[in-house]
């Protein structure tokens, strides 16, 4: 494991945002621990993310946009077969 100043860890979450008028949506890797390690990650920390996703393409792709971040995930356990999911409007409703 590669060592870090910080770890954070909880649920990895898939964000949905529409597009009404394209009928099409954005879907982003989110989730309040993942953010807070983005951020630390954007401003130059050391820092590792841990959850439990399931071993699949999906997951994975969602790790390499938190690697993407500067995030470690090197720690991930892997299991289940769900991945949680929000919806948020980019218009003001």
């Amino acid at each position: 494991m590669q060592p870090v100043s910080v770890i954070t860890f909880g649920e990895i979450l898939f964000r949905l945002s529409p597009e009404w008028e394209n009928h099409r949506a954005a879907m982003f890797v989110g989730g309040a621990e993942a953010n807070v390690a983005a951020a630390l990650g954007t401003w130059g920390n050391s820092v590792a993310y841990i959850s439990k996703a399931p071993d699949n393409g999906l997951s994975r792709q969602a790790l390499a946009q938190l690697e993407a971040a500067n995030i470690v995930t090197d720690r991930m356990l892997w299991g289940g077969d769900r991945i949680g999911a929000y919806y948020l409007s980019r218009e003001p409703i």
